[in-house]
Parts: C-alpha cells; structure tokens; sequence
C-alpha cells in the first residue's frame, strides 16, 4: 500500500449509499464526513464516529499496525496531510496522549470541538447538511451556507444535535455549530462575503456563490424547482422572505436563500486542477449506483446516474478520490469507490465461475438440507473467513447486507437489495430468541444511528455475518454484550 501526499483544497464531503457496514470499537472508520483542509501545525478533533473508538496507526493505510484508540471529541495536533492513500482514502498524521501516528480524515473535525450545549442560539462554522435524523444516512432536507443561524431544540444523540432553522426541524453533527461568539459574518466561509450584505430590496444581477436549490417557495420546505451551480448568473426581484430572495434564472422564477448569492462573479476554478494522471486506466465498471459528475468534487454538477454495473473506460486522470471516465453517457468523474476493475460482463461470468466451484466443493450439497433456512446457512458458511469489503456483494468479498443479498438471491431466488434498512421490509418479524436457522437478525445503532448491521442466524444463539475489515465474514454471539445492546430484531424469510 502507497500513498501520496496531496494538496490542500476545498472540504470534500463523502456520503455513500445505506449499505450494511458494522463499526466496532476496534474498526478502522469507512465512511463519514472528510475534512481535508486542516491546518497542518493547528488542532483538530477526532469526530463523526457515532461513539465508537477511532485508531491511530502507524501508517497512512487501514492495514498499518494499532498504535491506540481514542473516543471522540479527543483534540489532536496536526504535523502533517492530507495524504492519499491507494484507495483513495485521505489521512493526516497527528500527535495526541505522547503518541504520533495517522488517522483517517473521515474521522477528524476542523472545528475546535464538539458542540455540547442543546440550547440557544448556535452558528454552522462550515457549510453542512440539515438532515432529518441524527445520521449520515438520513435523507437532506437542506445544505447550509457557514454562518447560518440555528435554534437548538434540546435534543442530542450520538454527537448531533436538533436544530430549527426558519421554521423547519432538522439535525446537525455538532462539530458544525458553534456557540463562541462569532457571528455570521466572521465565520463565513462563502466564495464572496455575502453575510455584510442587504439583501432588502434589491434588483439586478447576482450571482450563485455555489451550487444551490432554486425554490417555489421562501421555506426549506418549498419544492425545489432545479439545482443552480455555483457561478450562475441571476436576476433578482426585490422581493425578500425568511432568509430568501426571489429571482429569475434560466430555469424560471424562484427563491434562492440569501447566503448563496454574491454581488460579483466567484470563482468556479475546479478542485481538480491538480490532476494525477497515474491513475487507473482501461475497462472498470460501477459496483454501486453512482453520480458521474462534471468535476472531480461533490459540488460538481450531475451528468447522470449510472447504475450498477455500468461499464466504464478510465482514462488514467484522479484527483480528489475521483477518476475521471469515458461512458456511454459522455466523459465524467467517478468517485474510486465505486468503481472496481473489469468490464462487467467478464466479472460476473468469472464470479459465477466462483460461485459453482464453491458449490462443489462443498461436503454437503445444498439440496440435501432440511428446509430452505438451514441451506441458507449451508450456502452463508462456505464464505466463512472470506474478507469484508465495503458494499461488497460476491464470494470475492462481502459487507453485511451484501452476504445477506448474495445469500438469499442464491438460496431463494430473489433480490432484498443491497441495504440494510431496506432488508427489514422482507420476511415475518421473529421475537426475541426465537430465532430459527436462516433468519437474518438486524442490529442498530453501530456505526451510525439507525439500523446499520445484519447477520444470518446458524442456530445455538449464533450467527454468520460480515463483520469488519479485522474479522471478515465470521461467527459471532447474539447474546453477546455487544450485539444484544444493539438489537433491532429478526425476520424470517422461509
């Protein structure tokens, strides 16, 4: 495993799909919100990891040795970063508790700490997502420019915090909000300063500091009319509401919250201007539904959507955990996680292959089982030890709700999708210990609020499941501490 040291830039936001993805304790983070421009010789605080521990290892790379574990809001000092790893990760390296070492940015904060109060009036220090319930996985009611001003409501879980915002409930992770004093204006990160800015009244050309929903109605819970980019030119009416303004684009008549129009054209320079072009190159395909995008950045405006499976031709170009794609719907950027090697068709001749040489091999063939629960066992065992690989669903490598898929796709002949929220609306709910082989048992509250793990029950109080990158798929205790504490509840399919 390489990595590269990469440079400072804009704040890149990852958000991946609702997959299965169990977060130990002892579990290098996946997925959560990157902060990428910490200030190298400054502070910052370990963050977003929903109260599990997050490592320190002692290289820029999830398969580095353990140095410790800390919990969050543990404040670090920044010597150095970010640095890229193979898989796109980013890393800083850090000094906290006499220890140096590198944590995963996903897991870092540039903020001073964690909110802790949940009353009053509080003040987003970075643009960031209102959410309808305290996880990354939650739908986005609205995107927040910095210095945005919210009422606390009085409730916290898992270091996020309720929030009002002109009227609409909502939440936001505390590392966002800030109670220091500082006002809208001096924290505003915004490509023009557009807190000093009347807005009352006035008329002419503004234009879109970055990309931002245009709006039927002055409310975050107005209907969107079309998603703006940033540099957009508009004209504005003179007319203002709660925060709003109206004017007229290309797209129609709307509104347009205040915080995302400047007075004078901005910069939409690209966050890929520093371009690696040794890259993966030749023939990959999408392992997941994903957006190809214009640039190279999560701002970038949206080409299309590419389903699973597409086929796909790199060009060698990454920047910023993209790679840039030649596809059927044009040329575009793809995030790398999505992305795995191989044109599709190939792949899953080659998995099928796998899959059969598996079932041969196997002491006791499926077919001779009892009942379709106990083959689901059967057919989950033969993958015991296989590696864990986020939002993977093949005998190569399986996340939690991919081996559960994988497992009942193969067994009973249909999809449950590759979610684990999503898994619960099949089958007839089981009570407590009543489990039967074959069951899939759902755990909640892990690496995020929510249902966020899941398992297929073996019997004796056991269960088979994809646990994390340390274990693979293996066996593990319902009736353990852990698991237990977590319980969401099981369905049975057969």
């Amino acid at each position: 495993m390489t990595s590269t040291r990469v440079p400072r830039g804009k704040r890149l936001r990852r958000i991946l799909p609702a997959v299965g993805l169990l977060v130990l304790p002892v579990l290098t983070p996946v997925t959560a919100l990157a902060d990428t421009d910490l200030d190298v010789g400054g502070t910052a605080v370990i963050a977003y990891a929903n109260g599990d521990l997050v490592r320190l290892r002692s290289g820029a790379s999830s398969g580095n040795d353990i140095i410790a574990e800390y919990p969050e809001g543990t404040t670090v000092t920044v010597l150095d970063g970010p640095i890229a790893a193979d898989d796109g990760s980013l890393w800083y390296y850090v000094s906290l508790g006499g220890d140096e070492g590198y944590i995963v940015s996903d897991w870092l904060a540039a903020s001073g700490g964690l909110l802790q109060s949940i009353t009053g009036t509080a003040w987003t220090n970075d643009s960031v997502n209102l959410r309808t319930s305290p996880s990354t996985d939650a739908d986005t009611i609205a995107s927040l420019g910095s210095g945005t001003t919210v009422t606390l409501t009085g409730q916290t879980m898992n270091n996020w915090i309720s929030v009002n915002v002109d009227g609409v409930d909502g939440w936001i992770y505390s590392a966002f909000l800030s109670q220091d004093g500082s006002t809208a204006a001096e924290t505003s990160v915004a490509a023009a300063d557009t807190s000093s800015v009347d807005w009352s009244g006035a008329t002419g050309t503004s234009y879109t500091n970055d990309s931002v929903n245009l709006r039927a109605e002055p409310s975050l819970e107005g209907s969107v009319i079309t998603e703006l980019p940033a540099g957009a030119t508009v004209s504005l009416t003179g007319a203002v509401s709660a925060g709003f303004v109206q004017a007229s684009t290309d797209a129609g008549e709307g509104w347009i919250w205040q915080d995302y129009l400047s007075s004078e054209p901005v910069s939409t320079e690209s966050e890929s201007s520093t371009v690696d072009w040794s890259g993966p190159t030749g023939a990959w395909h999408t392992n997941d539904s994903v957006n190809l995008r214009t640039d190279a950045n999560l701002d970038a405006s949206v080409i299309t959507e590419l389903p699973a499976g597409a086929n796909v031709t790199l060009t060698g170009a990454v920047a910023n955990g993209f790679a840039q794609a030649s596809t059927d719907s044009g040329d575009g950027w793809i995030s790398q996680q999505y992305l795995s090697e191989g044109d599709a068709v190939t792949v899953q001749t080659q998995r099928a292959n796998v899959s059969v040489t598996a079932a041969e091999v196997t002491e006791e063939p499926v077919a001779a089982t009892s009942s379709q629960g106990q083959q689901m066992v059967d057919f989950a065992m033969q993958f015991l030890g296989q590696p864990y690989v986020w939002a993977g669903n093949t005998p190569g490598g399986f996340d939690c709700s991919g081996l559960t898929q994988y497992v009942v796709q193969n067994v009973l002949g249909y999809d449950i999708g590759h979610g684990t929220a999503g898994q619960t609306a099949y089958g007839t709910s089981v009570g407590w210990g009543e489990w039967q082989p074959g069951d899939l048992i759902f755990f909640q509250n892990t690496y995020e609020a929510g249902i966020s793990h899941v398992g297929i029950y073996i019997g004796d109080g056991q269960m088979i499941h994809a646990e994390n990158y340390s274990t693979g798929v293996t066996i593990s205790d319902v009736y353990s501490d852990y698991y237990s504490s977590h319980y969401y509840g099981a369905f049975r399919l057969t």
